[in-house]
């Protein structure tokens, strides 16, 4: 650590040196829809202030690891990061069933985390930053402008195939402006190209997981049951791996759409009249990733961010759901997140505070203290402290 994370105190006869440092024995595992940046996430931080990391790699998404096994090998000393592809269950589990894990640093679902940090035989001392499911939502305000905010929210909701936590998972649309709303939506999600990743243009392409397009297919029918219809005219179709963009609404709150996070193309759209309707939906929602909300009073966007910014890690104002930029933290609320990924902050998450101090009565003692400078691995800078 550098002297950026030192910092001195000096009051009522005391002087402390306060730093941070290694909490220990970092376990990280990202998911396979960004299968670097996210796993990366999980551990750099961790890697530059100290600690020793187990990273696991998902299965879906390993390839793109195995270039930088050797960077790690030259340039990290031995045993400071071990890399592991496989299973979860066969990896984490046991590692975390060992006690030896101080901190658990998981991108994931929240069902898989819950298990994990119970396999811990000592839970009340493992830290953890998690970040999990998501269920964000956008606001589409009676005044918004309509060919934008649709445009947005269809990016929001369908790139990457709808496949990240940050996506766009239900839309609330004011009735005044939904048909519009609707009507461009439809128009641009049916003009998408669909088909393979490399084919050039290509907008939808396979999911990732083998059973996905059978869930989502089940959630559609579901949603149909209760009421929708599948709005856009290529909606609603599956092939092995491939699910096509589908835009349906309304949905009614006895859906599991209203409530599930569908993580994948799929666009559940509803309508209120009255602010109230998609507030309360959010403040009922388990999930507090991110929202958004497109207008411009600035009346009703106060109302909604006010109420977004207790829900959610990050408000977009007349822009999708989005990770980056990399600068800024990157947190949740409630079931989708525990602590901070990103920037500056995650660094401060993967250490503990450490206090050394000594009374300024004895000049003999701000000397000890000086003098352990150039002995000691944690003490550093002392020249700066002087007795009073």
């Amino acid at each position: 650590m550098d002297e950026q994370s030192t910092r001195f105190e000096t009051n009522a006869g005391v002087v402390a040196q306060i730093r941070q440092l290694p909490v220990g024995v970092v376990l990280a595992s990202g998911p396979f829809n960004y299968p670097l940046n996210e796993c990366y996430t999980t551990f750099i931080p961790a890697l530059i202030t100290g600690n020793t990391v187990i990273v696991r790699i998902p299965r879906n998404g390993a390839a793109p690891h195995f270039p930088t096994l050797e960077l790690f090998k030259k340039h990290f000393p031995s045993g400071s990061i071990s890399i592991l592809s496989g299973s979860g269950r066969e990896i984490m589990t046991p590692l975390m069933e060992d006690g030896r894990i101080d901190f658990l640093a998981f991108i994931g679902r929240s069902s898989s985390a819950n298990a994990l940090v119970k396999y811990h035989p000592a839970v009340h001392r493992l830290h953890t930053i998690l970040q999990m499911d998501a269920k964000d939502c956008a606001i589409v305000l009676k005044d918004s402008d309509v060919e934008f905010a649709a445009a947005q929210c269809v990016t929001g909701a369908f790139s990457f195939n709808g496949q990240r936590c940050t996506a766009l998972k239900m839309i609330w649309v004011h009735e005044s402006i939904a048909p519009q709303f609707v009507q461009k939506v439809c128009e641009i999600v049916d003009a998408f190209k669909v088909g393979m990743p490399w084919e050039e243009g290509v907008q939808i392409t396979p999911v990732c997981e083998s059973g996905k397009p059978a869930e989502l297919k089940d959630l559609l029918e579901d949603a149909i049951k209760h009421g929708a219809h599948i709005l856009n005219a290529q909606g609603g179709r599956f092939s092995k791996s491939l699910a096509s963009p589908t835009v349906i609404g309304p949905i009614s709150q006895h859906a599991k759409l209203w409530t599930h996070e569908q993580f994948g193309p799929i666009m559940p759209i509803t309508s209120f009249s009255d602010l109230s309707e998609p507030l309360d939906w959010l403040a009922q929602n388990h999930f507090g990733l991110q929202s958004a909300v497109f207008g411009y009073d600035p009346q009703e966007l106060a109302t909604v961010v006010d109420t977004m910014a207790f829900q959610v890690g990050r408000v977009n104002v007349n822009a999708p759901d989005k990770r980056g930029p990399d600068t800024l933290p990157f947190g949740g609320k409630k079931d989708s997140g525990m602590g901070v990924m990103n920037a500056k902050e995650a660094v401060r998450e993967f250490t503990l505070e450490t206090v050394i101090a000594t009374t300024v009565n004895d000049p003999r003692n701000v000397k000890a203290l000086q003098g352990l400078e150039g002995v000691s691995r944690v003490v550093k800078g002392t020249a700066k402290i002087k007795s009073e």
